[in-house]
């Protein structure tokens, strides 16, 4: 049944569609003009927004952990060791104590907690497996990792690319399907 008011889950997966539709974009352009580790992190990326909007739209308090999780992941950004300068300028420990303290007086308690994992969501939704699988196979040809350094991709890389192209494609249909479905 379609929602049609301004929830948190509507709110979240209303930018999830926007972010899997600008993913997508850059998922045919890594295929058309980038290399193929491109396409695999474009991939990986559409794998992960497919984890995110089913769990999101499974509850509300789901979308709510998502969207708490923007701060949570903001603060463990600049969660950086003494003595690392992004700036000279900009101090990450000021940075981070200020939002901390903002998001508190803000009744947000729970700020030093952990974010939510995308490998913990894609569990709870029961696609704990597909995840970890689809990601480990995109994250093999992501990365420079010894298969990518090591093996001459040449004979490959088409069928690879082609591999990651149709799986990013898949997820990001599902989830648009999804949001969809919730949206209306």
């Amino acid at each position: 049944m379609p929602v049609q008011s301004d929830s948190t889950r509507t709110q979240v997966l209303s930018r999830l569609k926007i972010a899997i539709t600008k993913e997508l974009n850059e998922l045919m352009q890594a295929y058309q003009h980038r290399p193929m580790s491109a396409v695999a992190w474009t991939a990986r990326n559409l794998l992960e927004l497919l984890i995110w909007t089913e769990y999101c739209s499974e509850s509300e308090e789901n979308a709510e952990i998502f969207a708490n999780d923007c701060a949570r992941d903001a603060v463990d950004a600049i969660d950086l060791p003494a003595g690392f300068a992004i700036d000279e300028q900009f101090s990450h420990r000021d940075a981070r104590a200020a939002i901390i303290k903002k998001t508190k007086d803000a009744g947000f308690d729970s700020i030093d907690e952990s974010y939510t994992r995308v490998s913990s969501a894609a569990k709870s939704v029961g696609l704990g497996e597909e995840f970890k699988y689809s990601n480990k196979l995109f994250s093999k040809f992501a990365h420079p990792t010894a298969l990518m350094v090591m093996t001459p991709m040449d004979e490959f890389e088409q069928s690879f690319r082609a591999k990651f192209l149709d799986g990013g494609q898949r997820c990001a249909e599902q989830a648009l399907a999804r949001i969809e479905r919730f949206l209306g």
